[in-house]
């Protein structure tokens, strides 16, 4: 028994001795790497208390200057900064700090590329302070940079994203969208061709979707998506895929645009631009309070040839359910509807509310084919009318052409073209409900 317990106090002093090795012994104990070292603070203040950052780096220097809560280029009106980007440096900048000192009281500052520096940034504060740090060259298989700061000859390393934000060229923060226009804040958009054609849309604000009516060079309704496609999407959100200072007017075809946009804002204001000629596969485009003249994708030339017709609804009139007090058709084909939804009529006659609106529907699918080159017209061929509840109403006639067409007037005005074929089949259409 005795035995046993000497074993087992030899094992426990033993065991002991181990522990104390492991845990006490300086010469097992692991060093601190870089990335578990402290991080050395170089510079600290708050984000909004920086009102002024000037950086040069290789051959771009500006100034950017905080007014209010907008970062604008200090003496630059037009040149538009990244707002996002620009707070993303003076974040940075607020909290400055080294991941390691490289040497202490560097002679040479040169072999670093800190003289000349890849990068100088200067950083004004609110209260007056000014404080300059220089960015050097990428440390050689480190994600870091060579950094100085103007308080004594410490080089240190700086980590891959501080560097990189201050090392940003002027290019690089100029904001590419030429233009802020939200849809709902339209009221009208005209287009003005150096050929004298002019189209103009109008925003309909009553509706309760988006709804734009064509208003020159004749007044009609517009096909949506079409309006979408070749018209608004060059109109909201222009972007410049770069910017142009060494060429004149002349030379990027602006001293005569070939098109001329106006925006009419709901707030009485107007937005205008102009684009030119068209190199590669962009155009020049000069908006009005943007200094410099931007190259846009060449996709905007579609509003240096879209026409009106590309952009209406071929239909001659859109289907209003409810607000049809009732139409009438003579010519071919002869009858009145009347349109109440409980008993409509048809030439007096009680008919089903579900036919009616069948009827009504087919009536409006008559759509026309094609813009007429003149106001040629012969015998009248067939009259329709609408008449709303709203008080407004609607008319069109259609009148023999040629041998293959009819063309149609709204209102007295003659616009467009209607094959035989086609206005056959409509009529065909009519036959079954009458």
């Amino acid at each position: 028994m005795k035995r046993n317990i000497i074993v087992a106090l030899c094992i426990i002093v033993v065991l002991i001795a181990a522990y104390a090795i492991v845990f006490f012994n300086p010469f097992q104990s692991t060093p601190e790497t870089e990335e578990t070292a402290a991080k050395i603070s170089l510079f600290s203040a708050e984000k909004d208390s920086i009102v002024g950052i000037d950086i040069k780096t290789g051959g771009s220097y500006y100034e950017l200057e905080k007014q209010a809560e907008t970062w604008i280029f200090k003496g630059e009106e037009g040149v538009h900064a990244i707002q996002p980007k620009v707070d993303g440096i003076a974040y940075d900048l607020s909290n400055l700090y080294a991941e390691r000192v490289i040497e202490e009281n560097a002679n040479d500052w040169a072999m670093y590329g800190l003289e000349p520096a890849v990068s100088t940034v200067v950083v004004h504060l609110a209260d007056g302070t000014i404080r300059t740090f220089f960015v050097g060259n990428r440390i050689q298989d480190k994600n870091q940079y060579y950094f100085a700061t103007d308080q004594d000859k410490t080089v240190y390393a700086i980590g891959n994203g501080k560097g990189m934000v201050m090392t940003y060229a002027k290019n690089d923060l100029i904001s590419t969208s030429l233009q802020e226009i939200y849809k709902g804040d339209i009221d009208e958009i005209t287009i003005s061709r150096n050929d004298g054609y002019i189209l103009k849309i109008k925003q309909n604000m009553t509706s309760q979707s988006e709804s734009w009516i064509l208003t020159e060079p004749y007044i009609w309704a517009t096909d949506q998506a079409k309006i979408q496609s070749e018209f608004l999407n060059f109109v909201v959100g222009l972007t410049a895929t770069s910017f142009v200072q060494d060429k004149t007017d002349a030379e990027m075809g602006l001293d005569r645009p070939r098109v001329s946009v106006s925006v009419l804002k709901t707030d009485g204001t107007t937005q205008n631009f102009y684009i030119g000629n068209t190199e590669g596969n962009a155009s020049y485009v000069r908006v009005d309070g943007v200094r410099d003249v931007a190259l846009v994708n060449s996709e905007i030339n579609k509003l240096a040839s879209v026409t009106a017709f590309d952009i209406i609804s071929k239909n001659l009139q859109m289907a209003d359910y409810y607000g049809l007090d009732y139409l009438t058709v003579s010519g071919d084909l002869n009858f009145t509807l009347d349109y109440d939804q409980e008993e409509p009529l048809l030439n007096g006659e009680k008919i089903d509310p579900e036919t009616a609106i069948r009827l009504y529907s087919a009536v409006c699918t008559l759509a026309v084919d094609t813009e007429a080159q003149n106001a040629n017209k012969g015998e009248k061929i067939a009259e329709v009318y609408f008449k709303y509840l709203a008080g407004h109403d609607y008319q069109y006639i259609i009148y023999a052409y040629d041998n293959r067409n009819y063309t149609v007037t709204h209102d007295g005005k003659q616009f467009f073209l209607i094959r035989k074929d086609t206005y056959d089949a409509w009529k065909a259409i009519l036959s079954r409900y009458l």
